[in-house]
């Protein structure tokens, strides 16, 4: 069995729903990158369901959101009840969570894939694109958390000190200006990826996250169990999940390339619904809750840094020789399509299983005891 408290400040602090958001936003990317691998054309389906699959990509989106709510609660905790920041120990916990699995995974890619001047720049949390293709497809996402991390305590301590809370005024309305003159008005290809794909682009999601983790730590709600109460946070719920269907959608519509350059503002209008599904699922009382919120996605969510790391390979080394040797037609209407993804999701899962028994919960235990010494 999973611990899913270790490396928590405080084991009373874990949030279930969170794990299970996790893993949803895990399982999101995963079909985003079966679907991309095996077919990449533009779907035949534009139906709402099946743009959670052709418009997954929303899972790094929700993984964004996230971050924004976890890692800035401690903060808005203590910023409440004005106690210190512990910054040092803050980058060290981060340091502790991130490097060791991702080194590991930059060193493997350059080892097998010879690109040392390609992979050097990753160890840095540079952008690469898909230079060490398949490894490097999903790093970006971890440079652009990296600089959430870097930028996090600098926004709180200067809220700690209501002398210089003025300050951020002027810089987010430098960042929003250029954000909508650059992010959103991108007429060509050149430095989109590093303007889209970086925390620059992305950190809409992360400010709605930390509004979210605001509201449920500072002004918490509490709703009684009547089923004319849970019956209206169920359609509060499935209002924002249709939401954000509709956004897939018409992201599925321009596709995906097409809907980062023309309509980059996606992603915020898909944090806006993600945070409306979390905080449905943190402070109100939905009917049917299980069907998010279960062991399986759980633990999921508590393996999702490792299967992030790993399964784009597993899928491309899996599909791609079969799909080669059957052309693109016989391989989709085979039943390969089907066992194929089965078989690299379960390989995955159990990689990611040693992977955070033998890499991760040593350095987990490690952040866990050190938050320890600190009380």
């Amino acid at each position: 069995m999973l611990d899913f408290t270790s490396g928590i400040r405080e084991k009373s602090y874990y949030i279930n729903e969170l794990e299970s958001l996790r893993g949803i936003a895990m399982l999101l990317v995963y079909l985003f990158h079966v679907y991309g691998i095996q077919s990449g054309n533009p779907p035949a389906d534009y139906s709402l369901v099946f743009s959670f699959i052709s418009s997954g990509n929303t899972g790094v989106t929700l993984f964004f959101v996230l971050s924004g709510f976890l890692l800035s609660t401690p903060f808005i905790r203590n910023l409440r009840d004005n106690k210190p920041f512990n910054i040092g120990q803050y980058y060290l916990a981060r340091s502790l969570r991130i490097l060791p699995l991702y080194i590991i995974a930059v060193v493997v890619a350059i080892v097998l894939t010879g690109k040392v001047d390609e992979g050097i720049p990753a160890l840095f949390f540079q952008y690469v694109g898909f230079d060490l293709f398949p490894y490097s497809v999903v790093w970006w996402t971890l440079s652009t958390e990296i600089q959430f991390y870097i930028l996090l305590p600098i926004i709180f301590l200067t809220l700690k000190h209501k002398q210089f809370r003025w300050l951020l005024i002027p810089v987010f309305a430098v960042w929003l200006y250029l954000y909508f003159s650059l992010a959103i008005n991108t007429s060509s290809h050149e430095h989109s990826n590093i303007i889209q794909k970086s925390l620059f682009g992305r950190l809409p999601a992360f400010i709605i996250g930390m509004a979210t983790a605001y509201f449920y730590v500072v002004h918490p709600l509490s709703w009684p169990n009547q089923t004319s109460t849970r019956l209206i946070h169920t359609v509060f719920l499935t209002v924002c999940l249709l939401l954000l269907g509709v956004v897939l959608q018409h992201a599925s519509s321009l596709g995906d390339e097409s809907s980062e350059m023309i309509w980059h503002q996606r992603h915020t209008y898909e944090a806006l619904c993600w945070a409306g599904i979390m905080y449905s699922l943190l402070s109100l009382r939905p009917l049917g809750k299980f069907i998010l919120v279960n062991n399986f996605l759980g633990t999921l969510g508590k393996l999702s840094y490792a299967f992030y790391l790993i399964h784009v390979p597993v899928l491309f080394f899996l599909i791609y020789p079969q799909k080669s040797l059957l052309g693109d037609s016989a391989y989709l209407s085979s039943i390969y399509a089907y066992i194929l993804p089965t078989i690299a999701f379960i390989s995955s899962l159990l990689l990611s299983l040693i992977s955070y028994q033998l890499i991760e919960l040593p350095f987990l235990k490690a952040k866990q005891r050190l938050s320890s010494k600190s009380k």
